[in-house]
């Protein structure tokens, strides 16, 4: 029984990392197409 809940524990625990790679990732690619995006500005004036 206690070998369950240690593998079950090491499963939620590598679940929850891969989940904070995967946030990192989509955080990166947010902050660096916030930075690309051309400014408002130019965006209304089209």
């Amino acid at each position: 029984m206690l070998k369950v809940v240690q593998n079950s524990g090491i499963d939620v625990h590598m679940q929850l990392r891969h989940h904070q790679h995967l946030l990192s990732i989509v955080f990166r690619y947010l902050s660096e197409a916030y930075l690309l995006r051309p400014p408002m500005k130019d965006l209304s004036e089209e």
